[in-house]
């Protein structure tokens, strides 16, 4: 579930203010919710396995919230800073974690116990509980939408609160907190926090780049780091498309159903958003970079083809500024040695290495094989022979007559009917010349074409033709690749099999 090894952090459902006629219903819908697009996408990127991942449904007591919100005992991008951040907006608190709306917010320092930094921000909209059940969006009062959803002392009373936590749990906690109108607070769950590493040098000043002109300098620091990459917009909250791989993520909300994108883009900017949203947290473990609450990051970069930016500056740039960029800065792939990637590695240590790749060596055997495709290379290269009759050539009359030409192939050919001219006899050097074949009359001519050059090292060098049809061949199994290929033709059927190293291509 959420908040363990992986937070799966806003993946899966939560139903607010459940009334007693629609319990059972409410109920459904959370195990339900692990089967979402979204919940799968991330169990899958972090390796787990449907078993590992067993569902409770909690149901807890709803709080008529006059305010909710977020408060992270530490600040993630500056865990040595000593600061406490706090976030706070009207109403229920699941427009906060959503990433749908902006919040207030608060930066207080831990040791002296003071707000050192405050931030009101524009709320035009809460969530609000209805009496019978259920929530709906509303519009604020407009002598409350850019009033503080918390005073001072409350975000006092909330960081003296969450230093207790902290130091219940012995590491950093990210708390979700609420107050009801008569303005008692609720602590609704503490859970540890994603900590960044500590940048291991300071921000400076930067400079001036009179090649890329600096396109926002608004936003806050959701998930530390720089990017490059091609712009990738999203009108809507939901994807209307694949997303490229190493794109940069605009969005108008930090929607939590960009999680399973993680693994895959470099970036992630948005128009509104808190940094203490479930989003943000995704975004901490995959070590994505992230901006949000820039405002205007939609309208702005609709027309750039590709930008770089600085989450921790709140700065984006057009192009590829290297000066910008952190070479040892790389996005997680958190798959890795998880339990799924572990068993995986363990199934395909007895499929995929391959020992048999010479059949002129005496371990060339079925005691041979070590692997399933060592079976499959060693039934393959006897099922290729037995077909052409070239086992016991020797005791009996040859099914397969060799073809002489200037292409350095060793070709085999098998006449089912027409292929080849009439009239040939034993004795006759089998040539290009005397292929009646349709079929293989225009694959000669696509070898023999003057653009195809068959001289020079074999070396995984016989032309283009060879080189598509062997990919995957390497050098590894010898210096010159080779051997027999066949093909069994009639006037209007071919089967062509080339052998190139170990490989049969047909």
């Amino acid at each position: 579930g959420e908040d363990t090894e992986a937070s799966f952090a806003g993946q899966f459902e939560t139903v607010l203010n459940v009334a007693r006629e629609n319990l059972f219903e409410a109920y459904r819908q959370v195990p339900a919710g692990k089967y979402t697009p979204r919940a799968l996408f991330y169990r899958y990127q972090q390796g787990f396995d449907d078993r590992m991942t067993p569902m409770a449904v909690a149901a807890i007591r709803m709080i008529d919230s006059r305010s909710s919100g977020v408060m992270y005992t530490r600040d993630p991008g500056q865990p040595d800073a000593q600061q406490m951040k706090i976030s706070s907006i009207w109403g229920l608190g699941e427009h906060l974690v959503d990433g749908s709306g902006s919040a207030d917010q608060f930066v207080v320092d831990a040791l002296g116990m003071k707000i050192i930094n405050k931030t009101i921000s524009r709320k035009d909209r809460r969530l609000i509980g209805l009496p019978e059940g259920g929530t709906r969006l509303e519009a604020m009062p407009d002598a409350e939408i850019e009033t503080a959803s918390l005073s001072d002392d409350q975000a006092l009373q909330l960081a003296r609160y969450g230093l207790k936590l902290e130091a219940f749990f012995g590491s950093p906690q990210d708390i979700e907190w609420a107050l009801d109108e008569k303005g008692r607070l609720f602590l609704l769950q503490s859970r540890p926090l994603n900590i960044q590493e500590t940048r291991s040098e300071p921000l400076g000043i930067i400079s001036d780049f009179p090649d890329h002109p600096l396109l926002l300098k608004v936003g806050l620091n959701a998930s530390s780091g720089t990017a490059f990459g091609k712009v990738f917009l999203l009108g809507a909250e939901k994807v209307g498309g694949p997303i490229p791989e190493e794109a940069i993520l605009v969005a108008a909300t930090a929607s939590p159903d960009y999680a399973q994108w993680m693994g895959r883009i470099k970036g992630l900017i948005t128009d509104i958003g808190s940094t203490t949203s479930h989003l943000a947290s995704v975004a901490r473990e995959f070590k994505v970079p992230a901006l949000f609450n820039t405002g205007q990051a939609t309208r702005t970069l609709k027309e750039v083809a590709a930008i770089t930016f600085s989450a921790d500056r709140a700065l984006v740039f057009q192009g590829r500024v290297e000066a910008l960029l952190d070479p040892l800065h790389k996005t997680k792939n958190l798959f890795i040695d998880r339990p799924v990637h572990r068993r995986v590695r363990a199934v395909l240590d007895h499929i995929a290495p391959l020992k048999l790749t010479d059949p002129r060596s005496p371990s060339f055997s079925p005691q041979g094989c070590q692997s399933v495709h060592d079976l499959i290379r060693f039934t393959h290269e006897l099922a290729v022979k037995e077909m052409f009759g070239l086992a016991d050539a020797a005791d009996r009359k040859a099914v397969s007559v060799k073809l002489t030409s200037n292409i350095p192939l060793v070709l085999y050919l098998m006449d089912l009917g027409e292929g080849l001219k009439e009239g040939l006899s034993s004795c006759d050097k089998i040539t290009p010349d005397h292929f009646a074949s349709i079929p293989m009359k225009a694959l000669w001519k696509g070898f023999s074409h003057p653009g195809i050059t068959w001289s020079g090292s074999i070396n995984f060098d016989l032309g283009k033709f060879m080189t598509l049809m062997a990919m995957g061949a390497t050098s590894e199994f010898g210096e010159t690749p080779g051997g027999d290929s066949y093909a069994l033709l009639s006037k209007d059927y071919l089967n062509f099999s080339a052998k190139f190293g170990y490989h049969f291509a047909t």
